[in-house]
């Protein structure tokens, strides 16, 4: 190979790369998970998050698939807008201001905190998600979806707006016989463990 061909190659790795090196998954995985059946299961558990959940899913049971659609449209064109009445509605809840509590407790360890009813929908967040109907998303899935110990804890990666890097974890909320009702994601900065 020529000189000149090795330097442009050597060049275009060096430049395509990106500026941030994602940690492997497996490094993090096993302090991830014992703050999954530690901190968080006993933050799941709380009996404010289980009745706003119970609530909701009361609520949500008569939703339209077409009505939850327009629900998060509603959501996405209200992010950034100065009039947000469905994310304020979600925002001042009791619940919300708690999740807003124990973030700010954490000391930056959890980035954000969501909380969603049987359905995918969100009943209370910690700050603006960027959608309102996460029920295609893997960390409902993975956690909800998949019984009452599931575990769901996502890959590394570099936040855009905030450059943290950071995993999510996912755990079912449960009601009081065990019965999956909700789910619960934190977003973890993974250099706080």
């Amino acid at each position: 190979m020529k000189p000149t061909t090795v330097l442009l190659l050597a060049a275009s790795i060096l430049f395509a790369a990106p500026s941030t090196t994602i940690a492997d998954d497996d490094e993090f995985h096993p302090a991830l998970k014992e703050l999954a059946i530690g901190q968080i299961y006993k933050i799941a558990q709380n009996d404010l998050l289980i009745d706003a959940v119970i609530e909701h899913n009361k609520k949500s049971k008569s939703y339209k698939q077409a009505q939850i659609d327009s629900m998060d449209r509603q959501w996405r064109e209200e992010i950034g807008a100065g009039d947000q009445p469905l994310i304020e509605s979600l925002l001042s809840t009791d619940v919300s201001r708690y999740l807003k509590k124990v973030q700010s407790e954490s000391r930056g360890l959890f980035t954000e905190i969501f909380i969603m009813d049987k359905r995918g929908i969100n009943v209370a967040q910690s700050a603006i998600t960027s959608d309102y109907w996460q029920g295609d998303e893997e960390h409902w899935i993975k956690s909800y979806k998949a019984g009452t110990n599931s575990i769901a804890i996502g890959h590394m990666h570099v936040d855009e707006s905030t450059q943290i890097l950071q995993s999510h974890i996912s755990i079912p909320i449960v009601d009081n016989w065990g019965k999956p009702i909700g789910a619960i994601t934190f977003g973890v900065d993974v250099q706080m463990l």
